[in-house]
């Protein structure tokens, strides 16, 4: 059986402090640090697959937390901590007011399938609203996310030689797999959506995968059914076909944002007001179109911070929960101490 590849890394920063916090979490510091500062602010949580354990395997791990894992999670939220809706930390920050230390925003990205038959049912077990993000076209197409797209090919290619952006690799060296697969994907994230398509087709031409993928992503019906069964559960916007706003040009950001807007209103009968960025990468012509349209909130990746008076709303940003996330670093994570106390105690500056 072929070795899959490794799952795409979080960022360097990123990695640095969750390896520094560790310690923190465990020593439960996290809740006596944001008492003692009287931190108040609400922390913005990312997901995006929760898959069931027979899909697992065909999907980047960094993309897919376990449902148990994600149950656990949840568990720990109705316990310890206050979840509010999206809508409402918005309308909080816009009246100029702290959310309460502790406070959790659940949100999702892309239109995951499991969302809808696995996610849903547990976050209505907690009575918890949450936010999915879609991105309109491969909602459309019922297409699988591109990096699904790839992660299938790696790990059922029938053929080791590969090629991507003019370097050769051989995948059955285990590093020149990791490396092969980094590489594609981020080929992949720079591409313009008309060369994506022709990318993935070389990929697909090229390693041959065994046997076809399963179905990712849900339908329009399948939205609406799940708007129906768990109206907790509102809609954002994730573009059309999850470009990269930062490295296209303007008339193409304002097409991306105008069609999945016109999708979602079109589909769903509703004016989306919650928009986050593909990879978390910012636009000021993204920032101009949502801020004439009315939108609520925008949400990046970095610089991690807690949700609080002054923030932008145009510009909060997210904290991805990891399948490798124990029950003291969600703890932490979500205490009002992240990420000050860690970049105090390890960076030298709060």
């Amino acid at each position: 059986m072929v070795r899959a590849p490794r799952p795409l890394p979080p960022g360097i920063k990123r990695r640095f402090l969750a390896a520094a916090d560790r310690g923190l979490g465990v020593a439960s510091i996290g809740d006596f640090y944001a008492r003692a500062t009287r931190a108040r602010g609400a922390v913005i949580l990312m997901y995006h697959s929760v898959a069931a354990s027979e899909r697992r395997w065909l999907q980047d791990p960094s993309m897919a937390m376990p449902a148990s894992k994600f149950a656990a999670q949840m568990s720990f939220l109705a316990r310890r901590r206050r979840v509010i809706s999206l809508t409402a930390l918005a309308e909080t920050l816009a009246r100029g007011n702290a959310p309460e230390r502790g406070t959790v925003v659940i949100t999702f990205d892309d239109g995951y399938l499991d969302n809808y038959r696995v996610a849903a049912p547990i976050l209505a077990r907690h009575d918890f609203p949450a936010t999915i993000f879609l991105a309109t076209g491969y909602i459309e197409r019922v297409e699988n996310m591109w990096i699904d797209t790839i992660y299938h090919a790696f790990v059922r290619r029938t053929r080791d030689a590969f090629e991507i952006a003019g370097r050769a690799f051989d995948l059955g060296n285990s590093s020149e797999l990791d490396r092969a697969y980094a590489e594609t994907a981020g080929v992949l994230v720079r591409a313009r959506v008309p060369e994506r398509a022709a990318i993935l087709s070389s990929i697909l031409e090229q390693l041959r995968p065994a046997g076809q993928p399963p179905r990712l992503t849900m339908s329009w019906d399948e939205v609406r059914a799940l708007r129906k069964s768990y109206p907790a559960i509102s809609i954002g916007s994730h573009t059309r076909e999850h470009v990269n706003l930062s490295s296209i040009p303007d008339a193409e950001v304002v097409g991306e944002l105008d069609a999945a807007h016109a999708d979602i209103r079109r589909e769903l009968d509703i004016d989306v007001v919650h928009f986050t960025f593909p990879y978390g990468r910012g636009n000021r012509r993204a920032r101009a179109w949502l801020e004439s349209h009315g939108y609520l909130s925008a949400s990046l990746t970095e610089p991690m911070s807690p949700a609080k008076v002054g923030s932008d709303r145009l510009a909060l940003t997210r904290l991805e929960a990891r399948q490798d996330e124990s029950s003291a670093r969600l703890a932490y994570h979500t205490s009002g101490a992240y990420p000050s106390l860690s970049r105090a105690l390890f960076l030298g500056h709060g």
